[in-house]
Order: C-alpha cells, then sequence, then structure tokens
C-alpha cells in the first residue's frame, strides 16, 4: 500500500495518466463504424484500446490499493471524480469483451465517449466549470419554467391568429394554370359571376369538389377551388405550422435557434387567413411578431440561461479561492 501510494501520488504518474488520456482521446476520433474491420487502421486502434485501457485498469487498482476502496475518509469511491473514472474503465473492459451482432453489451460502446470526461477531475479549473454547471440547474430549471410562460404567450398568440393558415395551393398541376384561373383563385368571386367557359376549370366530378351544392351567390374559398382543380393540391407551405399549440411551441423553439425563422415569418407574411390563398406580403405586420420573439426567446432567454451559470461560477469561485 506505501508502494502504492507513492506511485500514485507522485506528479509524473499523474502527467503520464494526462497523456494517455489526450493520446486516446485522438485516437477515439480516428474511429468509425465504417472502418473495415481487416484494415491497418481499425487494427491498430483495436490494439490502442487494449492497450490504454489495461493502463487505465492498472491506474484505478493503484489508486484503490493506495486509498482503499470504500472504508476509509480518502477512499477511492469516495470521490465522485473517481466514480466516473472507474465508470469508464469498467465500460472499456466491457468493450473489450468478443460479444456476436445483437449482443447487449455492443450498446455499451457508445459510452467510450465518456473516456475524455477524465480529463475533467486532473484539472481544477474544469471541475470548477462543470460543478458550476451542475449547481445552477435547479436555477436554470426555473429559468426555464419563466421561458417556457414566454413560449406560450406567443404560441397562443400565433394559434389564434395563425391557425390553419400556412397551406396554399402548389403542385403540377397548379404550375400549369392560366392567369385567369390563378386570379379566381386567389382572389374568389361569386360563383354566378364565372362565365360558362371558365366553369369549365371546376372538375365538380371529383371526389374532394362539393361545386355541385354552390349557388350563383356562393363565394367558393380558395381551398375548395383548389381541390376543385386537382386532388390533393392544398398542401402544407412548411412542415412548421401555429395549428395548435404543441405545434406552435415546437415551431417558436425552432425559431429561437434562429433556424429556418425566415421561412416561418415569410409563410406568416404572405399567409390570407384561413382556406386562402398566400399572396407575397400580404401582412407584413407578422414580421414584428417573429422579430420581437427572436429578440425575447433567443437573444433575452439565452442571456438568462448564460447569467444564471456565471453567477453560480462566480459564487463557486469565490467560495474555492480558484482562478479560471
Amino acid at each position: 500500500q506505501r508502494y502504492c501510494r507513492l506511485i500514485a501520488e507522485h506528479p509524473r504518474f499523474d502527467n503520464f495518466i494526462t497523456t494517455c488520456i489526450l493520446i486516446n482521446t485522438v485516437c477515439l476520433a480516428l474511429d468509425s463504424p465504417l472502418l473495415d474491420p481487416k484494415s491497418s487502421l481499425s487494427v491498430f486502434l483495436n490494439i490502442n484500446s487494449i492497450f490504454f485501457t489495461t493502463i487505465f485498469l492498472g491506474e484505478m487498482l493503484i489508486k484503490m490499493t493506495a486509498h482503499g476502496i470504500w472504508r476509509d475518509e480518502h477512499a477511492y469511491l469516495k470521490n465522485n471524480w473517481n466514480v466516473l473514472d472507474a465508470t469508464v474503465v469498467l465500460i472499456s473492459l466491457l468493450d473489450l469483451v468478443n460479444v456476436g451482432p445483437g449482443n447487449g453489451f455492443r450498446a455499451l460502446r457508445t459510452l467510450r465517449v465518456l473516456r475524455p470526461l477524465r480529463m475533467i477531475g486532473r484539472f481544477p479549473e474544469l471541475k470548477l466549470v462543470v460543478n458550476a454547471l451542475v449547481r445552477s440547474l435547479p436555477s436554470v430549471a426555473n429559468v426555464a419554467i419563466i421561458c417556457t410562460h414566454f413560449f406560450l404567450v406567443f404560441a397562443i398568440f400565433g394559434v389564434n391568429f395563425l391557425k390553419g393558415t400556412f397551406y396554399s395551393c402548389n403542385g403540377e398541376d397548379f404550375e400549369q394554370l392560366s392567369n385567369e384561373e390563378i386570379e379566381y383563385l386567389t382572389n374568389p368571386k361569386p360563383w354566378g359571376t364565372l362565365e360558362a367557359h371558365n366553369k369549365m376549370w371546376i372538375k365538380s366530378h371529383l371526389e374532394s369538389c362539393n361545386a355541385e351544392s354552390w349557388t350563383n351567390e356562393t363565394i367558393p374559398t380558395s381551398k375548395e377551388i383548389c381541390n376543385c382543380i386537382g386532388i390533393g393540391l392544398w398542401r402544407k407551405v412548411l412542415p412548421q405550422n401555429f395549428d395548435n399549440v404543441f405545434s406552435a411551441m415546437s415551431t417558436l423553439f425552432e425559431i429561437s435557434t434562429t433556424e429556418g425563422w425566415v421561412d416561418v415569418m415569410l409563410a406568416a407574411v404572405d399567409q390570407r387567413g384561413i382556406d386562402n390563398q398566400p399572396v407575397r406580403d400580404s401582412n407584413w405586420q407578422w414580421a414584428v411578431f417573429f422579430i420581437l420573439f427572436l429578440v425575447i426567446g433567443a437573444f433575452f432567454v439565452l442571456e438568462l440561461f448564460v447569467g444564471v451559470i456565471i453567477e453560480q461560477f462566480k459564487i463557486l469561485k469565490a467560495r474555492n479561492g480558484s482562478a479560471l
């Protein structure tokens, strides 16, 4: 036990293990499931995995012998970072087991990504950052609740005004329509005002068409006209929509990442209400709604999360007297 303690507490031993972790991390980055198992790189990586797993296993056994496993005050498993190291070593040992396809142990291979985490326990600065992240989780949860309320307000507003509006008549048949047909579809007029040859546009025999019930005073919607031109032409403009609160929340969350928010905004700007064909820049006021949400949902909310974590980091830094 005395010799193991001398080895475990020697600075060169710690530097050696740190170097091994760095090299093993680089080798993990080179690995790929598409590699030929018989290729030289695959063979090298397998040998590398066995070599470093043996070293890490030896490190764990030396430290367990030097400090004890559990009973002593400074025992190996009473340190959370050592528990992480032991978990990674055990996963690495299971990874070395030669299992066939479909065996449950093979799923543990994905946990090899935990190996670089062993670096955290060796640097006080990294430990401080991780501890700040963990300690800030309760505060982050409170911020998440507040953010959810913000999102819910915008979602309900969007559902009230944009439900069922992100649809349009499109497709191959639509592209073949004449300008007069597109004009009537975009700006419907009473059915009786159409001349006889223009009424030939409507295919009343289609199952989706209800033109037989139209009177001369009936003003069909763009959707009804579209369904009478061809089957299945009335489609969603975008996968995102505000048809219900859940879809609206999902859409707003995606917008908050600044991913595809311009397309959603333009769809809202072009829409003209339920079952009406969109027209470009019909309701430009909706741009204000999305820009306002982006400012609140993307920038303000992000700053809240970052501020909570930084505040916890400052508290831990002052308590431990550590510098980043």
